[in-house]
């Protein structure tokens, strides 16, 4: 065994190399493809052993290879098991020192013979090593000891690992020597070759494997290696200095004999010389892809920096303390680079270790891990000496002299005994542990209150820091809630969240049964049953699986969160989901990549609902809450504090240390989808159905699998689905069940929701909420809002804690009226859904039919499939708002709000909310009535014709002089919506119009209208939002005039002004003789240019905005459709000149943005980021998303990629996304001082809602914020913040040219467009700016 062939060297050297994901076979063409073996010498070739047995002993064994190849040897990651496909693929061409064997029978039996002998030699060193590994293990050490040692000494640039800057392939001209192929970027250094005979007494193939230094630590320390490709190769810098370097190979020359001969050559250097371009191209996608591995790992550190955080709580909660301290001694060993472990095994780690030792009390553990915290360099904070603290508070006897000790070390890191409770975060008896030593070492310390009320930073905001001096009469709040009221509240609203799920009864529900139905039920029940018995056993049995796979592994994986609730709220999860399935559409699934994230999620937030149960934090709510309601009927404190600062101030007198988020607690993405899997794995395997149970007579059972997979194409792509077996769905259909089980996130509140202080605290009080709603993958967008310090996010806690604060009632005659449609086969021409049985049956063939016409079958059944797919979507979207309005028809509640990462606001609740359609809407009212007062009458007029659409370039008078006129139909509509003239069908927003129809009438027929109580809402919509801070942004005249910022008489429409321009442009050039411009004579109206205007801000292109026009010259059945795409193309590049004439500076400002954005996005290779006048940061999280592999069940070695940025959604989301960023603020700005003034404020983004009382209030308000917000320098601002974030320094672009990339960028970010002459103040006299 001392001598080795060279196919069996390359395949262990391959199998050496392999890893867990092993890249496809084209990677293995870096390797050699011709090679031979000499006695002295081992060359690689693609052939093969040709005596198939090991031959020469010398002592040792160099490594060849031909000019044409590349040594990758080092950093390319091979599989032993795609070897052969590799070679099949590679070219066939031979080296021209090797001659071609002939081909014959003799020689394919001596092949196969020779490739039997080389299969079993190649076992026998597989199993040498395998039995011998515990020698490799130490000689690894030596060298990693070695390495140690020697890297202080070090001057020159290493090598480094994959993934990070440096280890490129370089691919050399075919005449130069291929052993400096592979070099480092900073570094031309050669790379040695690998002994393979035994030295000094050892087995030399044991020193090759040990200088490839082994960086994967967990197998280093287990024993259960099954194969040598368990290995993972790293660094190849221990090599070049433990081994000795061969001679540079020069490149063979022509050969100086016959023609026939130097043909053969020219002919094998023309294959070369192909395959130099294959190598090449292969080379620059390898180098591509170490590139973004070394761009995205600090990211996929920190992923599993929070991973295992959430591991060792999940451990810490189930008190399982091994598995904890071994997942931190496995990444311990894993990542022995003082960077990397910096990431992984943070101070907030090694905190939440020491955490799960202080409530045992031992202090032996806290010592152990302080001193691998030093040997870090790890610099404890306040939280770690509270923990040392509290481990010392539970030891039965109190060591004084380590206490003293640890005070005198805090001390040194000027830590405060007053810090720690201003820092930490106490939960139980902790804080009381804590104070008890301390008050040990100082008698009579006591503690400071904790200030908690901060000013707001920005600017703009500096105004409502002073408290004013009067209070005020009336609140949002008060009256709506009777004191007595709110424990009994407090106390449902926490039971719900609790169980985490509410139940409602459905709409649907029939009114009476009958026997079928009620057969139906009872068989669905006993089916239930049935599933909880076997789920409950195959939990068991899933669980004792993992936990036997996990028992050796130290990695993070799922077996602790398996055991973080009981068996039986998994089963009850479980159940639920196969519920959930038996109701979704026949026609589309999620993906189950998806849907195990959502089971996943499930779990996740019933345990961190359990954590906040064991840690005490309910009761904290409740004695909070308990001071916090008083709030509510209080108009005094309303007027000098917010939510926010209510509840702060509550926590302060009630002497609370910081509100434990349990943020750590939550699981990633990778956890939750891994636990999911496993959980629908479950499911699949083990829910039966019994395919007789619906059968009137008894029949022996039969069961089927309830949940199956199906594997459906999608965008060129296979994806898993779960769908429910067809005979589940009918069943579910036919028990036609009362209720209908809803997350409690995707229900209103009964109470006021939490009040975001910090964010990752606010929204539900007990369900998880998260503050930023982000795309897929978004982790960098989290992290960017999650840095900022609270305070500098107090603006934005304020307005989502006011819109989140004002409750809502249902409005009754309104939700009567529309259940009774729904349940009378729905209303399709105002909205209202009708069910799916009306839908036509599908037509069947008969004999006969021709193939023509068997076709024309086949797309009507494709067509109405398609159409009862989308009426069942729709009829379950109403029924699902409809019975959640039912459900909450007699309560007060009230919306938890979030944001977007651009800043913009939602209401966290999915289905039903103030964000909704035309039907939701109308269903809302506010719970505070407010008298109409004298104009307010006049407001629920013009609001109702604003709702109709009709009268948009009408002023405010005429419009109200409309509704006057037509008072008769208002009334009619309002008295008889079904049976009389039904004017209000003819709305643009017939159920709104309907329900102000009706206030109306109500308020018109009361003694005195300006007493009548109203609930009722007035929108105020802004004029083409975005163009109206462009033009501010740009002070453009011109613009500003078109988008109603400019007094005017009557509303400007910025649509009509386009087309106008666009026709006059059309007029000319049907004048010079342009044929399209004729044939669209007469066809450019409003309505055709209308979307393009109204998008134009936010990035449409012009292929996007000829799709948009040649929709609309589609519907127009006068215009020949044949001149329909170039006419599309001809309007859409008059559409653009025409706003660019309009909107000057508008245009200028968008460019500069997009040109901004693409460069920072290609030159610094980084997304762009930016701070919203209320200091929100904001970063783009667009990058090209990369397929992740699941490799395991239970073990996670997890790496999330994000890719590339993606420069195109970059450079195109910016503008709109800046501007969106803009009308959030304006509306947080308008929402904070409406507040301050006391009056009801709700938005859905441009329209703001209000009492009809306080709509002039409000009007004032906002057109003041407008101008306040835009007299900042924003696109100053914006600049310098760009100039700092990503220009190069001044000594960097010195010496470059002009025109380089980062000269450009600088100059780019600096330059700022110039601005109009628009005077800003003229906002405050425009009437139609909001209308």
């Amino acid at each position: 065994m001392d001598r080795i062939c060279g196919r069996c060297a390359l395949s262990l050297c391959q199998r050496l190399a392999a890893t867990r994901s092993p890249v496809d076979a084209s990677s293995v063409l870096r390797w050699s493809h011709t090679a031979r073996y000499s006695e002295n010498s081992m060359v690689i070739s693609r052939r093969g052993c040709s005596s198939g047995a090991a031959v020469g002993s010398s002592s040792r064994v160099g490594l060849k290879q031909q000019p044409s190849q590349v040594r990758a040897i080092q950093s390319t990651e091979l599989s032993a098991n795609n070897i052969s496909s590799a070679r099949a693929a590679a070219p066939n061409s031979a080296s021209p020192s090797t001659k071609p064997a002939p081909s014959s029978g003799k020689t394919k039996k001596a092949g196969k013979k020779n490739a039997e002998v080389f299969t079993s030699q190649h076992l026998d060193i597989i199993k040498m090593l395998h039995k011998r590994r515990h020698q490799l293990k130490a000689r690894i050490r030596q060298l990693r000891e070695r390495e140690r040692t020697e890297k202080s000494n070090r001057t020159e640039s290493k090598i480094e690992e994959p993934g990070r800057k440096g280890a490129l392939v370089r691919l050399r001209d075919p005449a130069v020597p291929l052993k400096s192929a592979l070099v480092p970027t900073s570094s031309a250094s050669q790379t040695a070759l690998l002994p393979f005979a035994p030295e000094g007494g050892r087995d030399g193939r044991l020193d090759l494997l040990a200088a490839l230094q082994v960086r994967d630590p967990d197998y280093l320390e287990q024993d259960h290696l099954s194969n040598v490709s368990d290995f993972r190769l790293s660094l190849a810098s221990s090599v070049s200095r433990t081994l000795p370097a061969a001679k540079p190979i020069s490149s063979p020359a022509a050969p100086a004999v016959g023609p026939r001969k130097t043909a053969r050559w020219e002919a094998s250097s023309a294959v070369a010389a192909a395959s130099w371009k294959q190598q090449e191209a292969l080379a620059a996608e390898y180098n591509e892809k170490r590139r973004v591995e070394a761009r995205m790992r600090p990211a996929n550190l920190k992923n599993l920096n929070s991973t295992l955080k959430a591991y060792i709580l999940a451990c810490t909660h189930a008190d399982m303390a091994s598995p904890a301290v071994g997942a931190f001694m496995f990444y311990r060993d894993k990542y022995p680079d003082p960077a990397d472990r910096a990431i992984v095994l943070d101070l907030d780690v090694c905190n939440l270790l020491m955490n799960l030792f202080a409530k045992k009390g031992r202090m032996d553990r806290i010592k152990e891990i302080f001193h691998w915290m030093r040997s870090d360099r790890i610099k404890p904070d306040a939280q770690s000496f509270a923990l040392a603290l509290e481990t010392l508070g539970r030891q039965p006897t109190l060591d004084l002299k380590t206490a003293r000790r640890i005070a005198r070390q805090m001390t040194e890191e000027k830590i405060s005994f007053q810090v720690l409770f201003e820092q930490c975060r106490f939960v139980l008896d902790e804080k009381e542990k804590v104070l008890e030593v301390i008050r040990q070492m100082q008698p009579g310390w006591k503690m400071v209150p904790i200030r908690r009320l901060f000013p707001y930073e920005p600017e703009i905001l500096r105004c409502l820091n002073q408290r004013p001096t009067s209070t005020l009469m009336d609140t949002p709040y008060r009256g709506v809630t009777k004191p007595e009221q709110w424990p009994a509240l407090l106390s449902e609203q926490l039971k719900r969240e609790m169980h985490s799920v509410v139940r409602v009864r459905s709409v649907d529900a029939p009114l009476q049964l009958d026997a079928k139905t009620a057969a139906c039920r009872l068989v669905w029940e006993q089916q239930k049953e049935t599933w909880k018995q076997v789920l409950t056993k195959a939990f068991e049995r899933g669980k004792e699986v993992v936990k036997n796979h996990t028992r050796n592994q130290r990695a993070v994986n799922i077996y602790p969160l398996l055991c973080a609730l009981k068996p039986e709220d998994y089963v009850d999860i479980l159940v639920e989901e196969v519920v959930r399935l038996a109701q979704g559409s026949e026609g589309y699934s999620p993906s189950t990549m998806v849907l195990d994230m959502l089971l996943g999620q499930k779990v996740m937030n019933k345990y961190l609902v359990e954590c906040k149960q064991k840690y005490g934090i309910v009761n904290r709510l409740e004695s909070v809450y308990k001071e916090y309601f008083k709030y509510f009927d209080n108009p005094a404190e309303i007027t000098q504090y917010n939510c926010r600062e209510k509840w702060q101030k509550v926590e302060e007198e009630l002497q609370l240390t910081k509100y434990p988020t349990l943020s750590d607690h939550v699981w990633s993405k990778a956890l939750t989808v891994r636990l999911g899997k496993f959980l629908n794995d479950i499911i699949v395997n083990e829910v039966k159905i019994d395919v007789n149970c619906m059968r009137i007579k008894s029949v022996e059972p039969q069961y089927t699998p309830a949940v199956f997979k199906l594997y459906k194409e999608r965008a060129k792509e296979l994806c898993e689905e779960l769908r429910p077996h067809p005979l589940l769905v009918r069943l579910y259909k036919a028990a036609s069940p009362d209720t209908l089980t809803f997350e409690t996130t995707m229900c209103p509140t009964i109470v006021p929701p939490l009040p975001w202080t910090e964010v990752r605290s606010g929204g539900y009080l007990l369900q998880h909420t998260v503050l930023t709603r982000l795309p897929e993958m978004a982790i960098a967008s989290d992290c960017v809002v999650a840095r900022a310090p609270a305070p500098q996010l107090y603006p934005v806690f304020d307005a989502l804690n006011q819109l989140g604060a004002s409750p809502w009632i249902i409005n009754k005659p309104m939700l009567d009226l529309v259940i009774s449609i729904f349940r009378n086969k729905g209303m399709p021409d105002v909205d209202i859904p009708a069910p799916v049985s009306d839908c036509l049956p599908l037509p069947k063939l008969t004999q006969g039919m021709s193939n023509i016409e068997k076709m024309e079958v086949f797309r009507e059944r494709f067509r109405l499939k398609r159409r009862k797919n989308e009426m069942f979507s729709l009829w379950c979207d109403a029924l699902y708002k409809l019975s959640i309005a039912n459900h909450f028809r007699d309560s007060v509640f009230y919306f938890p709000h979030n944001i977007d990462f651009r800043g913009r606001v939602y209401p966290v609740p999915p289905h039903f909310q103030h964000l909704g359609g035309d039907m939701t809407r109308s269903l809302l009212l506010f719970a505070k009535g407010m008298p109409l007062g004298e104009k307010g009458l006049d407001w629920l007029k013009i609001h109702l014709i604003n709702l109709t659409g009709l009268k948009k370039k009408c002023s405010i008078a005429e419009r109200l002089a409309y509704a006057n006129e037509i008072m008769d139909d208002i009334l009619d509509s309002a008295d008889n919506p079904l049976t009389g003239r039904q004017w209000w069908k003819s709305s643009d927003d017939p159920w709104q119009s309907l329900a102000c129809c009706k206030e109306i009438a109500n308020a018109s027929r009361s003694p005195d209208h300006r007493c009548f109580v109203s609930h009722f809402p007035i929108h105020q919509d802004g004029s083409c939002n975005g163009l109206q801070h462009y033009a501010a942004l740009g002070r453009d005249s011109l613009g500003a005039h078109q988008v109603n910022l400019a007094p005017a008489p009557v509303p400007q429409d910025v649509y009509s002004g386009v087309a106008a321009l666009v026709e006059e442009e059309r007029r000319q050039d049907a004048e010079r003789g342009i044929e399209v411009a004729k044939a669209l004579d007469g066809f450019v109206g409003r309505k055709v240019v209308k979307q393009t205007v109204m998008t134009i801000v936010y990035g449409v292109t012009r292929y996007g905005a000829r799709q948009q026009i040649h929709g609309q010259l589609a519907d127009l059945r006068a215009f020949d459709q044949e001149k329909s795409w170039p006419g599309a193309s001809y309007l859409a590049g008059k559409t653009f000149d025409s706003i660019r004439q309009m909107f000057t500076a508008t245009r200028q400002i968008q460019e500069w943005f997009v040109e901004c954005a693409r460069l920072i996005s290609t030159v610094r290779e980084r997304p762009i980021q930016w701070v919203t006048p209320l200091q929100l940061p904001v970063l783009q999280p667009y990058f090209k998303q990369t397929k992740q592999h699941q490799k395991s069940r239970q073990t996670l070695h997890l790496s999330v990629d994000k890719g590339k940025i993606n420069t195109m959604k970059q450079k195109n989301a910016f503008p709109p996304n800046f501007i969106h960023s803009l009308d959030s603020t304006h509306m947080m700005l308008t929402c904070l001082h409406s507040a301050r003034a006391g009056i009801s404020f709700v938005s859905v983004h441009d329209s703001y809602w209000t009492h009809p009382i306080s709509v002039d209030i409000m009007n004032k308000l906002c057109r003041e914020q407008f101008v306040a917000m835009h007299s900042l320098p924003i696109l100053d601002d914006l600049s310098r913040y760009l100039v700092k974030e990503f220009a190069f320094d001044q000594a960097e672009v010195a010496n470059l040219p002009p025109d380089s990339s980062p000269v450009i960028l600088n100059k780019t970010l600096q330059h700022v467009p110039a601005k109009g002459d628009f005077d800003l103040s003229s906002v405050l006299r425009s009437v139609y700016f909001f209308s």
